[in-house]
């Protein structure tokens, strides 16, 4: 049962709900947060990807690979489900500009970085340097001058 609740938690960091949050920001008629949402989406992977394969870490439950996108999924360095929660949730902050949304998504983050520890998928190290290029996505996103020209 808590584990089952741990990993309920982990999916606010996974590509799955971070698809769904870019779809609902655009069906909400929100088409320069969808595409800011997707910018900080693909800059996560096109970020993580280079590091996780040429800099390989094993995971803590030392989990196998045959391919390169396998081995992408299999390096624990850095902690993309970190990456993609907090970059993501600032640009949600920014956009929504509310303490209380801003306090609510803090916590969801927090939880995030605590399973990817608690279910063995990373290290320490691992969600520190996600959550740091993730803060740097995030911020990057939403309030680079060049990017808001390019989306709006």
């Amino acid at each position: 049962m808590i584990n089952s609740f741990w990993r309920d938690v982990t999916a606010f960091g996974s590509l799955i709900f971070s698809l769904v949050v870019v779809a609902a920001a655009y069906l909400l008629g929100q088409p320069v947060l969808s595409l800011q949402l997707l910018a900080a989406l693909s800059l996560c992977y096109l970020i993580a990807f280079p590091i996780k394969v040429l800099f390989f870490k094993r995971r803590p439950d030392n989990q196998q690979y045959s391919n390169l996108l396998q081995k992408f999924d299999a390096s624990s360095f850095p902690s993309v489900h970190a990456m993609r929660a907090v970059s993501l949730g600032i640009v949600l902050c920014a956009y929504a500009g509310s303490i209380l949304f801003t306090i609510f998504t803090a916590l969801i983050i927090l939880g995030v970085m605590y399973t990817r520890i608690r279910l063995k998928k990373h290290f320490l190290v691992d969600v520190f340097w996600g959550t740091l290029l993730g803060a740097g996505i995030g911020f990057l996103v939403s309030y680079s001058r060049i990017l808001t020209v390019l989306l709006g």
